[in-house]
C-alpha cells in the first residue's frame, strides 16, 4: 500500500499502510518520512501489531530524524527475531511542536 498525509498547520493526519515481513532482527524500523511532517519532538502512538503471530498493540515511535521504529508491547521493548512482522494499517494524528 501507499501511505498517504494531509497537514493542515501543525496538524499532520498519517495514513501507514500494512507493513509484513519475515523477521530476522529484534527491532523493526522503516524511513523516509518527508521532512515537512516530522515532528520537532520524538513522537508516540499506540498501533495494532503482530509478533511471530501474536496480534497485540504496540507503539510506533517518531523520530525528528525521519526513522520511524516500531515497538511490539511497551515503548522500547524487542520483537522475536523469527516468525513474522506486521504493522496493520493505522491512521495518526500528531502536531509538529
Amino acid at each position: 500500500g501507499t501511505a498517504r498525509y494531509t497537514a493542515l498547520g501543525n496538524i499532520v493526519a498519517l495514513f501507514l499502510p500494512l507493513l509484513s515481513g519475515t523477521s530476522n532482527a529484534t527491532t523493526f524500523t522503516f524511513s523516509g518520512i518527508p521532512a515537512a511532517i516530522r515532528p520537532a519532538r520524538i513522537t508516540y502512538r499506540p498501533a495494532l501489531i503482530a509478533d511471530a503471530g501474536t496480534v497485540a498493540f504496540g507503539y510506533i515511535q517518531f523520530n525528528t530524524d525521519g526513522i520511524v521504529s516500531l515497538s511490539p508491547n511497551a515503548i522500547g521493548s524487542l520483537w522475536t527475531a523469527a516468525g513474522t512482522k506486521n504493522f496493520y494499517d493505522t491512521f495518526i494524528v500528531y502536531t509538529l511542536q
